[in-house]
């Protein structure tokens, strides 16, 4: 042995108490009690356990372990993998989104096709998308593109005056659920919108390009009392009156399903398509029926009231009371001819006859474009079907028998 102690003494040896027969040296003055070390060191059942990895170490050592989805993370035991990394569900990632397209985690966003994040509804709600449409899930009113959450059912309702309208290819959207007051278009007036912040050839440009006033062309202002004239359908106005009423309003004038104006390659076919046609499919509950009633004419009077058809002149559709600013009041009951003319959706009235309706479906973009007008008037007789769609240009100032009606999406 070539080692000493330091001071000249050689190690004493001893022979291995675990009894494998190797030999230990030790130094001068060390003893070992080789019944204690031999209880010691002997094996115990729950060895194989104790020297096996811990879940910790498996998380940690680089490797794709049984319990993980990517290396080290994601699985029941692990930290959530970051972006990128493979996942089963969304419990395995950072962000809330396991991609089901690729099998990888990725933030959540507002077009990944999943209800995530903070969102009320699929892509929509909450503080980061766009607005819920009519029908979804909402929290509260400003998760809504309509402004307002039904707290009973957590969905997005239509404002007040508005019906919920399904569309024929899937989804909802909100009209009005009658023509446009001359008492809420008197609001819109006394608002004194711009003209000049028109949209396209409606846009006034000195001296004399485009709509150069909101205020209608005949039987104005409303006569006194107001309580019996504010509640007849606005007309007299023109297309470009109408887009701008409704958008002040916060609504479109009502065109496509989608929210936008029907294209004009469509022009000649959309008006009696329910799957293009927004005012159309409200009007036949989704094509199914050719009046808004039913599939057959009725003749209507305000004694026995189905729609104004019968050239009796223009029938109130509200009645207003003066509250310091007059506003709209509940319907009379004993004067059912207000809300006369349902179809084809809950609460929707007057879609045939009355007044006829400019709708966002023009041939061109011209100011003297023609653009539809539908559902007919109160002189129409059986003309007044859904199908009906007369057309004007869009700068036509006179019209007893033409008004308004508004949609949002």
């Amino acid at each position: 042995l070539a080692c000493s102690s330091g001071n000249g003494s050689r190690p004493s040896s001893v022979t291995n108490p675990s009894g494998d027969g190797a030999v230990i040296f030790l130094p001068p003055g060390v003893v070992i009690d080789a019944s204690t070390d031999a209880t010691t060191e002997a094996a115990t059942p729950g060895d194989a356990a104790t020297d096996a990895p811990s879940v910790d170490l498996e998380c940690k050592n680089g490797k794709l372990d049984a319990n993980e989805t990517d290396i080290d993370c994601g699985g029941p035991k692990c930290n959530r993998c970051a972006d990128g990394k493979r996942c089963v569900g969304k419990e395995d990632c950072l962000g809330g989104f396991c991609d089901p397209a690729n099998k990888q985690c990725s933030s959540p966003t507002c077009t990944d096709g999943v209800k995530n994040g903070d969102e009320t509804d699929v892509d929509c709600g909450g503080t980061a998308c766009v607005r819920c449409a009519v029908g979804r899930r909402c929290t509260v009113d400003v998760d809504c593109k309509t402004g307002t959450c039904n707290a009973v059912d957590s969905a997005c309702a239509c404002p007040a005056r508005m019906v919920t309208v399904p569309k024929a290819t899937g989804g909802a959207y909100c009209i009005d659920e009658t023509e446009v007051t001359k008492g809420d278009y008197d609001k819109f007036l006394r608002a004194n919108v711009d003209v000049t912040k028109q949209d396209g050839a409606c846009k006034f440009v000195a001296p004399s390009t485009g709509n150069s006033t909101f205020v209608p062309a005949g039987a104005w202002p409303p006569p006194q009392p107001l309580s019996g004239s504010y509640g007849l359908p606005v007309t007299n106005v023109d297309w470009c009156d109408a887009a701008a009423y409704c958008k002040w309003a916060g609504k479109v004038l009502c065109g496509d399903t989608a929210g936008a104006a029907i294209a004009v390659a469509d022009y000649a076919t959309a008006f009696t398509r329910a799957d293009k046609d927004a005012w159309f499919n409200a009007c036949t509950a989704q094509g199914s029926n050719a009046y808004p009633y039913g599939p057959n004419y009725v003749a209507g009077t305000t004694v026995n009231p189905q729609c104004n058809t019968s050239n009796t002149g223009t029938w109130l559709v509200a009645e207003y009371a003066d509250t310091g600013a007059y506003t709209s009041i509940p319907v009379d009951p004993t004067k059912p001819h207000f809300r006369s003319c349902q179809g084809g959706a809950v609460g929707l009235f007057h879609m045939s006859g009355n007044v006829a309706e400019w709708e966002n479906s023009c041939n061109g973009t011209a100011i003297d474009s023609e653009c539809r007008i539908r559902g007919g008037s109160f002189d129409s007789g059986a003309g007044a079907s859904c199908a009906a769609a007369d057309s004007a240009p869009r700068n036509r100032t006179a019209g007893g028998n033409i008004g308004i009606r508004c949609c949002q999406f």
